[in-house]
C-alpha cells in the first residue's frame, strides 16, 4: 500500500513523487512474483523506480518507470534485464480491494490511508477517483 495511517496517500501531491519498489535482487523460487509484465512471456519485474510526472487531468499523470526483468516463465529468478518506460499521460486506475472484503470493510480500511476519501467511489471492487 502506498499510504499509511502516519503518511496517507494524497493524489494531489502525486506529481513528481518517486517510489522504489522491490523485490530487488531476485524472485523467490517458492513465491509468485508480486509484479508482472508480459513482454516475451510472463515476466517478473523488480528493482523498480517509479516517478510520477505532471498532472494533466484529475486522473492522468506523466510516468517514468524503470526496473529489471526476470524471465519467470522460463524459470529465471534473477533480474538480468533492464527496462525503461516513459508515458506522457497515463490514467490512475484506482485501488483494488480484496475479493473477500465487503464494501463496508473496504471503506473502513481505506479511509485512514488516503487524505481525501470523499474523492473516491467504490465500484466493482475498485476505489476509483471520482471525476466531476
Amino acid at each position: 500500500m502506498v499510504g499509511t495511517r502516519e503518511r496517507p496517500f494524497d493524489i494531489n501531491t502525486l506529481s513528481e513523487q518517486r517510489y522504489r519498489v522491490g523485490p530487488f535482487d531476485r524472485v523467490s523460487p517458492s513465491d509468485e512474483p508480486p509484479f508482472h509484465i508480459y513482454l516475451l512471456g510472463h515476466d517478473a519485474v523488480g528493482d523498480m523506480h517509479i516517478q510520477f510526472g505532471p498532472r494533466h487531468e484529475v486522473d492522468r499523470f506523466g510516468l517514468s518507470w524503470k526496473g529489471r526483468i526476470a524471465r519467470f516463465y522460463a524459470g529465471e529468478r534473477d533480474f538480468r534485464y533492464g527496462f525503461r518506460v516513459e508515458i506522457n499521460s497515463c490514467a490512475f486506475e484506482g485501488f483494488e480491494i480484496e475479493e473477500y472484503q465487503t464494501d463496508q470493510e473496504a471503506w473502513a480500511q481505506f479511509r485512514p490511508l488516503v487524505t481525501n476519501p470523499e474523492a473516491y467511489v467504490l465500484k466493482d471492487g475498485i476505489f476509483l477517483l471520482e471525476v466531476m
